[in-house]
């Protein structure tokens, strides 16, 4: 049984830890940090930042724990994440607890992961690479991959026997571990964004042309012409991302890997033979072989949430100046995703307060937090004249994936009881 996963495993390729960019949508909805794995993909949720896996889970790396998340990344059969709190690293799927010994003890920027080895950036830009893991029972041997360059960094990626980076001080690129086809001998230049497929690498430089280098089977080699941003090779195939915002995808295609979707994204990553992409809206999309049903990622609510809101007593009177207890009954409905709760966005009146002081009057409005789910406070039932006064009560209502929708209600101190 283990011998012959081993040599399924070998047949993967590693692919970039994309997920290190934490774009987010206007609504407050949807996803960032995507990462695609072997034929398995993780996202982050923005409304809660709490992680959200799919495809083969044969070996739990589809299963990530609670809790809260900075960034994912994942490899062919296991994940990992930093921790919103404190940006410690956790990872979960094939032989996690051997991989997160080769995780910072401290705070984590960036991880990625190969076949049999994982690489990370501590916050400081150091850069620490296992060997092959001693569960790989026909990795070749002499690749020194925990030999790591000397340096700070601010990105890493894994291929399948290399790794590149890049460097902190001039944006060059460092590459080493397996280079049978030149895959770790990068073209000089600075670079913005770097990805290693199976036996060949790409990169972004900072005037936005793209470079690839490696072996080049599929056409892997052969980028489109354009203005890029960012990069992610799978094994055979790679997409990037246009400037544009729109995304460019070229090489093996026997399962619609280089059929990107058109639309505007914010995020890419490629796994083994799929892609997926965070949309501007915050919305997932993936393409390509549609392995354990990796390509049907979790649907986002992007419909906001019913909001209303009814104060009780909604007239004053009478009109006495004393303050009266109001209490504002808040409904926050949403069948799609669920109610999220609420806040108190603004208490105003139409009439100047007239406050000079303590005790009687000490202020027209009073005892309301804003900015928390406060439905109680006082309002002073008098009027300047004789106008009706109102007082308008704001709140702002979300479900749980992060739609918001606003909500009034007004409370009437009317100038005598025909006058409201």
């Amino acid at each position: 049984m283990h011998a012959r996963l081993a040599l399924v495993m070998v047949i993967l390729v590693a692919v970039l830890s994309a997920g290190a960019s934490a774009a987010s949508t206007a609504q407050g909805a949807g996803f960032r940090s995507l990462s695609a794995g072997g034929a398995h993909a993780c996202a982050i949720r923005v409304a809660d930042d709490t992680l959200a896996c799919w495809g083969s889970d044969a070996l739990g790396q589809a299963s990530p724990p609670a809790g809260r998340y900075a960034s994912v990344f994942t490899g062919p059969f296991h994940s990992c994440a930093t921790r919103l709190l404190d940006h410690a690293a956790v990872c979960w799927g094939y032989n996690h607890a051997y991989y997160e010994r080769f995780l910072p003890a401290a705070a984590t920027a960036s991880i990625a992961m190969g076949v049999f080895f994982i690489c990370s950036l501590s916050a400081d830009g150091g850069l620490i690479c296992s060997d092959k893991s001693p569960s790989c029972d026909v990795c070749e041997d002499g690749v020194p991959l925990s030999q790591t360059p000397p340096g700070s960094f601010s990105a890493v990626t894994a291929g399948y026997d290399h790794a590149c980076a890049i460097r902190s001080g001039d944006d060059a690129l460092a590459c080493w571990g397996g280079d049978a086809f030149d895959q770790a001998s990068p073209p000089s230049g600075t670079f913005a964004s770097v990805s290693a497929g199976y036996d060949f690498t790409c990169g972004v430089r900072l005037d936005h042309a793209l470079r690839c280098w490696g072996a080049g089977a599929e056409d892997e080699r052969r980028p489109p012409p354009g203005s890029f941003t960012t990069v992610a090779a799978g094994a055979a195939h790679v997409c990037a991302l246009r400037t544009d915002r729109t995304i460019a995808c070229w090489g093996r295609d026997t399962a619609g890997d280089t059929a990107a979707p058109p639309g505007s994204f914010v995020e890419v990553s490629a796994g083994y033979s799929f892609s997926c992409g965070v949309r501007a809206d915050g919305s997932l999309a993936c393409w390509g072989a549609n392995d354990d049903g990796v390509t049907d990622p979790p649907a986002v609510d992007l419909t906001p949430p019913t909001v209303r809101c009814d104060a009780s007593p909604a007239v004053l009177w009478p009109r006495n100046g004393k303050l009266v207890r109001v209490t504002v009954d808040v409904s926050v409905d949403d069948a799609t995703s669920g109610p999220g709760g609420f806040v108190l966005l603004s208490v105003a009146s139409d009439q100047v307060d007239r406050a000079t002081g303590a005790g009687r009057h000490a202020g027209d409005i009073q005892d309301w937090t804003i900015g928390t789910a406060d439905p109680v406070g006082f309002l002073r039932a008098e009027t300047s004249g004789h106008a009706v006064r109102h007082y308008t009560l704001r709140y702002r209502g979300f479900d749980r994936a992060g739609n918001a929708s606003d909500c009034t209600t007004t409370v009437t101190v009317p100038a005598n009881r025909g006058r409201a």
